[in-house]
């Protein structure tokens, strides 16, 4: 199988939705699901905050997290 290369975007490019604190325990996916809706969007989270390895943002619990909106096209 072949996978298409993701570019990633450049963070100061991405719109801000907001920033919401983590839950205690709250893995990224539950908090994606939470303030975005959907749980398979937590990549635009970790796209937001440069980061490749989400499990980053799940620790330590209550920080808070830029939410960006979806891209155009996306």
């Amino acid at each position: 199988a072949y996978l298409a290369r993701r570019f990633l975007p450049d963070p100061d490019t991405l719109t801000i939705a907001g920033v919401a604190a983590t839950a205690p325990g709250e893995r990224l996916d539950l908090f994606s699901a939470r303030v975005q809706g959907a749980s398979t969007a937590w990549w635009r989270i970790a796209d937001a905050h440069r980061l490749i390895d989400p499990a980053v943002l799940e620790d330590p619990p209550l920080q808070r997290l830029k939410v960006p909106l979806p891209e155009a096209g996306g």
